[in-house]
């Protein structure tokens, strides 16, 4: 449906919504609506600004405190606004202890706005909407080819570091595409979870790196250098990055790993492989 774009006072510009569209969402001269923009720049208009969400959870204090901290990541990611956790019996310092480290190393805008002996109130300072994918995406590209040099270089003390940031921006995206819903959720959903699965293996095999493993783990930076591009629609970095992947798979084979490492690697090679071949769902135009 194509609509006409005319000026509204001395420097904006409006459109007339259908009227078939402000019926069915019982629209009236003071209704709000919510507007945003998608990942491809497109205007996304709905009837409903999206509703708060809550959680709420009963622990007690010899609960493991980890639980309860991915309690928290977990409704962090879902896109959760606020939430609640009660004890009957108070709460350790172990577990009040992971709840701020939690916070602050992996849920970005969350922050305790009330705490007693039995309760404790997190709630959502951020405007989660308004963040930007793609500079979320570049900045785990970032990390990830640091942790590459960084292996390289033998300090697995640094990767495990790096590793923990990257988890933090792993988890601000998927709150974001929780939140935001953009038409190509589901693509990004998988591009995300497969970069932090490679995150971890990283840090999982960085600590011992022989000269075997050092070749393999040049030839999956090159590979992960293409997935982006591939990810976008580059049909050449596509096939290429499958290529790469067989390619790492004779390394490994040669290389008569053990085999949980043997494992481990082509799940690196495979999650690269599966980036790059999404790119196929990449929206391109269509010849005249």
């Amino acid at each position: 449906m194509e609509k006409h774009v005319f000026k509204f006072g001395d420097s904006s510009l409006a459109i007339i919504v259908p009227k078939k569209w402000a019926v069915k969402h019982r629209l009236s001269r003071e209704s709000r609506i919510n507007v945003s923009e998608g990942q491809r720049g497109e205007l996304v208009i709905s009837a409903e600004e999206m509703k708060s969400r809550e959680a709420a959870r009963m622990v007690d204090k010899s609960l493991n405190p980890g639980l309860i901290t991915r309690w928290i990541g977990l409704n962090y990611m879902y896109g959760v606004s606020k939430l609640k956790i009660y004890s009957g019996d108070g709460f350790s310092q172990e577990q009040l202890g992971a709840i701020e480290d939690k916070l602050s190393t992996d849920c970005p805008g969350f922050e305790v706005t009330s705490q007693s002996h039995g309760e404790i109130g997190i709630e959502d300072f951020s405007s989660m909407k308004d963040v930007d994918l793609q500079k979320v995406l570049a900045r785990i590209k970032f990390l990830i080819e640091q942790e590459f040099a960084e292996v390289l270089e033998g300090n697995p003390k640094t990767v495990a570091k790096i590793e923990k940031r990257v988890n933090r921006f792993y988890m601000m995206g998927t709150r974001y595409l929780n939140l935001a819903q953009p038409r190509d959720y589901q693509r990004y959903y998988v591009f995300l979870n497969k970069l932090e699965l490679i995150s971890d293996r990283m840090m999982e095999l960085s600590a011992d790196v022989t000269p075997k493993k050092r070749h393999i783990y040049k030839m999956l930076s090159s590979q992960f250098a293409l997935c982006y591009p591939a990810f976008d629609g580059d049909e050449k970095a596509i096939a290429k990055a499958a290529e790469l992947r067989k390619n790492v798979k004779d390394i490994v084979k040669r290389a008569r790993l053990d085999h949980h490492e043997g494992f481990v690697f082509m799940e690196v090679a495979n999650s690269i492989a599966n980036i790059a071949e999404y790119g196929f769902m990449a929206e391109k135009p269509m010849p005249v």
